[in-house]
């Protein structure tokens, strides 16, 4: 099992900044306030399912980076985005449900 540790930078101008590994293995920097995940009609840290071809995965909603959500699917090594979703009417041709949340912090994928 992996443990990712979410770090939130303290300063003023970066509170709502998450550091967080992708699946190409590097840290990158999401915005993950309420207001930058709103245009997708989710929250931060929301527990969700969409679907990838006949394939149904669980994810975590992790923040925005660059205008594309990104989500860090149960089972892979990081973070990675919703390719071509760049609002909430753009997810639905994933099928994207909320199924719940989660503390990030600690937790094991």
């Amino acid at each position: 099992a992996t443990v990712l540790v979410m770090v939130k930078d303290q300063s003023p101008l970066k509170q709502n900044l998450l550091r967080y590994p992708t699946t190409a293995c590097n840290i990158a920097l999401f915005d993950s306030s309420s207001k930058g995940i709103a245009k997708f009609d989710l929250s931060p840290n929301a527990i969700i399912t969409f679907k990838s071809g006949q394939t149904t995965h669980t994810a975590v909603v992790i923040g925005v980076r660059q205008g594309t959500l990104w989500r860090h699917v149960t089972g892979e090594k990081g973070a990675s985005p919703f390719l071509g979703a760049s609002s909430a009417s753009d997810l639905k041709q994933f099928g994207v449900v909320v199924i719940g949340k989660k503390t990030l912090s600690g937790d094991i994928f």
